[in-house]
């Protein structure tokens, strides 16, 4: 429980475009399904995925250390 409170805190901490692909991502949903939600094509919202993951790896990496 302590882990998922600290990820859902981190989370709390991204923009609201990150918090919203990572939701969907989390989900079993399609990437193009995710595309067509949000008007964007597949590989933006596969580049926006991965973006989003590097910055909640950040955040919840041990300070003074490189996720």
């Amino acid at each position: 429980r302590a882990e998922l409170d600290r990820v859902l805190a981190a989370m709390q901490r991204l923009p609201e475009a990150d918090r919203a692909i990572l939701a969907l991502a989390a989900l079993p949903t399609p990437h193009d399904l995710i595309a067509a939600a949000l008007d964007l094509s597949i590989s933006a919202v596969k580049v926006r995925i991965h973006r989003a993951r590097l910055k909640l790896n950040t955040l919840l990496a041990p300070p003074g250390t490189i996720p």
